[in-house]
């Protein structure tokens, strides 16, 4: 009788390294050289491949000036990372408030699609204003009288952010 061969267990996983921050729970790095276009870029189908992945350049343009490799050895799943510096149009073209409320066109469930929210400093509480069928209409009501729209799973709803979705995916399986 042939006796089976035992799969080798791996070892313990090493230590994260060291991380040279005041910090150690997060890492904080400046974005100001970044184009302001990295992500739109990254997104964009290439006509011949380079080696790298659509999700691969995507987290690139996410993540820089932060390389990928330095991001999985040093920081995935070991710690925050914080990019400053960036601007405020850097996210711009992905999930603006007009989407979210082309988003609430559909039928949209309260605590289920989108919640509707306002801070009430009396009570120091969060209180949710949504109950039922939220309307595009009355959100927007809310919206301009101080309330916070949160919609829930936006790549259900919105194909920009579902193509953005997507391509990470693909680099993180």
């Amino acid at each position: 009788e042939k006796k089976k061969k035992q799969k080798q267990q791996p070892g313990p996983s090493p230590p994260p390294p060291a991380v040279e921050s005041s910090n150690d729970a997060l890492q904080i790095v400046q974005g100001e050289d970044v184009a302001p276009d990295a992500i739109n870029n990254a997104m964009k189908p290439r006509t011949q491949e380079d080696g790298d992945s659509n999700g691969r350049r995507l987290l690139r343009a996410l993540l820089a000036p932060v390389g990928a490799r330095c991001f999985y050895e040093e920081t995935f799943e070991r710690r925050g990372l914080l990019v400053r510096g960036r601007g405020s149009n850097y996210l711009s073209g992905w999930c603006s408030t007009e989407d979210v409320f082309r988003a609430l066109e559909q039928p949209a469930t309260s605590g289920v699609d989108v919640d509707v929210t306002r801070y009430d400093p009396s009570s120091e509480k969060r209180k949710t204003l949504s109950d039922g069928i939220i309307s595009a209409t009355w959100a927007r009501q809310q919206l301009d009288q101080g309330a916070t729209i949160r919609l829930r799973q936006p790549q259900d709803r919105l194909t920009k952010v579902q193509a953005l979705c997507r391509a990470l995916e693909g680099e993180f399986g």
